[in-house]
């Protein structure tokens, strides 16, 4: 990737087309100089939305499609992103090259100041079935995905955790911990819910 990459020296404007485009800032897509460290924290913000929610901020079927939304710098917040996580990304993803935020300002930020805890937790217990089944949760992680481009089938499709059931756990996992957080009352009942076609034609194309 260095083959792609271009020196820079502060207050001398570059011109070279450098990354790919569903990475690349808007004032790329439109052909101006731009600053080197200001584009990089463009594509760091579409690196960290990658990160967090398992699909690109900025996508199309064609270059012109991917251009436009680039340039419109609109882009889904899904529900389980923090607001401060939310609140970074959109201070990366600015049209505006001139109000991004700052390498030294993003170390800064809230949000990468949250303590980490020192151990992972363990989300499953050693023996626990990988495969999902239509429940409480899966149904509305399966609409999360598929709205999100992701590839249900492939999800549920075997047993081997690929990327695809990565999405799938992390997702299980924050809703869990946000349907949690409500008082047992105020949560929906399974049976009081509409059923989703999404989930159930998933798991019957697994099955067959």
């Amino acid at each position: 990737d260095f083959g792609f990459g271009n020196f820079y020296k502060s207050g001398e404007p570059l011109t070279t087309w450098c990354g790919s485009p569903p990475y690349a800032a808007p004032e790329v897509f439109e052909g101006q100089q731009y600053e080197g460290p200001q584009l990089d924290i463009w594509s760091m913000g579409v690196v960290l939305y990658v990160l967090v929610c398992g699909a690109l901020p900025f996508d199309g079927p064609t270059l012109p499609i991917l251009r436009q939304r680039v340039l419109e710098g609109r882009f889904r917040i899904p529900y389980f992103m923090s607001e401060e996580c939310e609140h970074l990304i959109r201070r990366m993803l600015v049209l505006d090259p001139s109000k991004r935020l700052t390498i030294a300002q993003i170390k800064e930020h809230k949000w990468m100041l949250v303590e980490v805890p020192a151990q992972r937790p363990i989300l499953y217990p050693p023996g626990q079935e990988n495969e999902p089944s239509i429940g409480e949760y899966n149904e509305q992680v399966l609409r999360l995905m598929h709205s999100l481009g992701i590839d249900q089938q492939k999800t549920l499709e075997n047993k081997s955790y690929n990327h695809f059931a990565a999405i799938y756990y992390l997702l299980v996992e924050r809703l869990k911990s946000h349907r949690s957080s409500f008082p047992v009352e105020q949560r929906l009942d399974a049976r009081q819910r509409r059923p989703s076609t999404i989930a159930e034609q998933t798991v019957a194309k697994v099955r067959s």
